[in-house]
């Protein structure tokens, strides 16, 4: 193991080597899914991906608008929505275009939906090292109207 260097990462921080070596051609969904492997969720029985595939180009997600269900024992039902940098356009689908299945999914007790979009961000100001960021929505239904709180943290 000469010429590696071993260095600490937090746990919602991916870094290349989580994830298994280079992070070009990892999809969004893995980064998602390795999130929720870290934080103690196990797949099959805390959550799963419940988009399918309709043809070897198209996808359909559940309610058009949840690519993955986890069980939250604090939260409930939370279903997420996983993005790349197409930030606003999915701010834009689950709030309009969606909105109908949207609400219902909010109004149903005890579940709760997130937009996950990734990004790579500068790990130091100035420096060229690169790391995987999410931005997480977290969508509430309040007097029938349907709003988001962002949060810029994993």
């Amino acid at each position: 193991m000469t010429g590696q260097k071993s260095t600490r990462h937090s746990k919602d921080q991916l870094t290349a080597r989580q994830i298994g070596g280079r992070m070009t051609g990892i999809s969004y969904m893995s980064r998602t899914l390795t999130v929720l492997k870290n934080k103690g969720f196990v797949k099959k029985l805390d959550f799963d991906i419940v988009e399918r595939r309709l043809t070897p180009m198209i996808k359909e997600d559940f309610l058009n608008i949840i690519d993955v269900i986890f069980l939250d024992p604090a939260r409930g039902v939370v279903g997420i929505q996983v993005c790349g940098q197409d930030w606003a356009s999915h701010i834009r689908k689950i709030t309009d275009e969606m909105s109908v299945k949207t609400e219902r999914w909010l109004s149903t007790p005890g579940t709760s939906l997130e937009l996950w979009g990734w990004r790579q961000v500068l790990k130091k100001r100035g420096g060229k090292a690169k790391v995987w960021k999410c931005r997480i929505a977290e969508f509430r239904l309040v007097d029938g109207q349907i709003i988001y709180t962002e949060d810029r943290g994993l």
